[in-house]
């Protein structure tokens, strides 16, 4: 009896070879979504606003592509005040260009990264925020540099996977005095598997494996990612926490469990979606962090 179970008959052999031929498309399908996902199509900064330098960033090993502004790159820093823009997943320093070029005329010193992965970043895939943070780090250290004997405050500014950046880098350079984080994830799983389902149809449930392929391919956990720790590190210090109305990513119950943790505001942009704030309501983003901005000054 038990040998009949066991025995290969034609029937057995043919519908076994469709059921692995069928795991092995859905896995390949899976993995080469997980390529795309840790290495997506870049977008191309083009020319950075007036005044601006564009420069590369040596550290850790990597090429950081910047656009800095002239007087702190020379050296000569027109006030102790510096915005350190930090953008998103599948996005570039030109998504800063218009508020990086408000901050700087309002007589800040502005600094714009491009993550890896991102951009003309030399690296060819994101970390999860993870290794940009250090590289960040890096860059704050930088800064301090240039001000030689005198005090700057630097305020960082990370939308989605740049304001996770923002978060863990605060745990590796003390000398930032305020974070600005604008649809920042807590949780990468979470907000991974709302991508997919908002790429795809049913996606979160098809592509269940992607996360974890992706983890495979970076050789990081997304746990290590989450800005959570870093949040109640930095409670009490000055922190704006944004949240789009019509987020698809990051709901407003997580931006408000992340502001309660570091003990900041939250500011909801009416009307717009993941992220949007800085391209859709520019004249008040601009505002708001220059109100910030004196709040930290002061």
């Amino acid at each position: 009896m038990i040998s009949n179970i066991f025995k290969f008959t034609k029937k057995k052999r043919r519908t076994l070879s469709v059921v692995l031929l069928s795991l092995g498309i859905y896995t390949l399908i899976n993995y080469s979504v997980a390529r795309v996902y840790v290495s997506p199509p870049r977008k191309t900064a083009g020319d950075p606003p007036p005044g601006f330098i564009d420069t590369i960033f040596p550290c850790n090993n990597i090429n950081m592509p910047i656009w800095v502004t002239q007087s702190l790159y020379e050296g000569k820093p027109k006030g102790n005040l510096v915005y350190v823009l930090v953008h998103g997943y599948r996005n570039c320093r030109k998504y800063w260009l218009d508020i990086a070029r408000s901050l700087s005329d309002q007589g800040n010193e502005v600094v714009v990264t491009a993550l890896r992965g991102h951009d003309s970043n030399n690296y060819p895939h994101t970390c999860y925020g993870i290794d940009e943070s250090k590289d960040v780090a890096k860059l704050i250290d930088w800064v301090h540099q240039q001000y030689k004997n005198a005090e700057a405050k630097i305020i960082l500014v990370g939308t989605s996977l740049g304001g996770a950046t923002c978060w863990l880098a605060s745990e590796i350079e003390s000398r930032v005095h305020g974070i600005v984080s604008d649809g920042t994830f807590i949780d990468a799983f979470k907000s991974g598997d709302r991508w997919l389902a908002n790429a795809f149809v049913a996606g979160d449930i098809f592509f269940k494996p992607m996360p974890h392929l992706t983890q495979y391919l970076i050789g990081r956990s997304m746990k290590d990612a989450s800005p959570i720790r870093a949040a109640l590190k930095w409670r009490g210090k000055p922190c704006l926490i944004i949240h789009s109305e019509k987020d698809h990513l990051v709901t407003n119950d997580e931006s408000n469990y992340l502001a309660k943790l570091c003990g900041g505001d939250v500011w909801t942009v009416k009307e717009v979606g993941h992220v949007e704030g800085a391209l859709k309501n520019k004249d008040d983003y601009t505002q708001k962090l220059i109100e910030f901005g004196k709040r930290v000054r002061n």
